[in-house]
This record gives C-alpha cells, sequence and structure tokens, in this order.
C-alpha cells in the first residue's frame, strides 16, 4: 500500500479532512494556445479544491526571432531570468475581485529581489535549467522552455500557504508579457553590446 507525503503543516488539517487526495493538475491558458509581446494569458485554477500556493507553477515554451537589414543579421536572445523577465505584469482575482493589481514593473521588481536573494551557485545551477539564467552570446535564435515557480505578490509572499477555494471561489491568473524591449539584440558575429 503506497502512501503519499503530507507536508508538516498540512498534517492536522487533512487528517481532518474526509477523503483528502493531493493531485496534480495540468491547467490550459483560456483562449489561445499562442502569445506574442503585449499579450495577455489567462489562468483558471481548480475551483472547490485546497491549493498549495508555493506549489503553483506556470511552464512555457519561448522562441524568438531574427531581423536581417543588408548584411546584418540580429537575433533576439533571452535575458538573465528569463521565466520572470518575459512577464510583464501579474495579476490576481479571487471570486470576481482583484486582490493583487498588476505591479507595472513585474519583471524588473522580480530581477531586483533575486539578485538580493540569490547566490552564484544557485544561479549557474537551479536557475539556469528552470529561469534561463544566463545570457547565451550564439548567433542564433533561441528556443526554449521556461519555468515560472517563484512568484512576488500574493501567489509567493503571503502568510498563508493554503488557499481553499471553496471558500474564496475561483482563481483567475491573468499574465501580460513584456515587449520585444526585454530581449537581448546579438549581431550576427559580433560581441552582445556590440
Amino acid at each position: 500500500m503506497a502512501s503519499q507525503f503530507i507536508p508538516k503543516s498540512m498534517a492536522m488539517m487533512s487528517a481532518s479532512m474526509n477523503n483528502f487526495v493531493r493531485n496534480r493538475f495540468k491547467l490550459e491558458t483560456q483562449g489561445s494556445q499562442t502569445a506574442s509581446p503585449g499579450s495577455i494569458v489567462t489562468i483558471q485554477l481548480p475551483e472547490s479544491s485546497l491549493i498549495q500556493l508555493p506549489s503553483v507553477r506556470f511552464y512555457y515554451d519561448v522562441a524568438t526571432t531574427s531581423e536581417t537589414e543588408g548584411t546584418a543579421t540580429v537575433y533576439g536572445r533571452l535575458p538573465a531570468d528569463a521565466s520572470s523577465a518575459l512577464v510583464q505584469k501579474v495579476e490576481l482575482f479571487i471570486g470576481g475581485v482583484q486582490i493583487q493589481n498588476g505591479t507595472a514593473e513585474y519583471n524588473t521588481l522580480c530581477r531586483i529581489l533575486k539578485i538580493a536573494d540569490s547566490s552564484i551557485p544557485r544561479d549557474q545551477s537551479v536557475d539556469k535549467v528552470l529561469s534561463h539564467g544566463a545570457i547565451t552570446e550564439a548567433d542564433a535564435v533561441e528556443s526554449e522552455t521556461l519555468c515560472l515557480h517563484e512568484w512576488r505578490g500574493f501567489l509567493g509572499e503571503n502568510a498563508t500557504q493554503y488557499l481553499p477555494t471553496n471558500l474564496t471561489g475561483a482563481v483567475t491568473i491573468r499574465l501580460t508579457f513584456a515587449g520585444n524591449s526585454v530581449l537581448v539584440p546579438k549581431e550576427n558575429g559580433q560581441a552582445i553590446g556590440t
């Protein structure tokens, strides 16, 4: 008989809940399956469930493009910490009421706080894999799968780890993607910044 791991912070509460089951959900975006710079993506979290907020992850695929002017080709390269750098604004609604107003520069805020909290070993290991931790110099466009896992605001910085959506109502996350200005231009045969 296999048992499921229940965190200490949840053990007492789960003992009082009938038929407690821990599940993972793959949620699709509402509307289009693709987004471009400036697009808004809306995600609805499962209703009538107990959501562990630190476990909310947003995985997405990113592809950059290039532009040729005369003989010069310029490639769009992903910035450091691209998983949050590509998100301009995060808004959160619970039961139709906006509880997190979108910060105008969510990506800048995330980068500043990450620099203060992070270390070089973490940046070169976990962040490099999940967040595209460094800008690379290759003369090519990029295609990466990223994971937004360190949320700022209600999803990642609140006192409550668990949110019972059967009591609060539907939870909707609305992400606005940043414009092309967050990409790093890389001209063919030149160093970044030239």
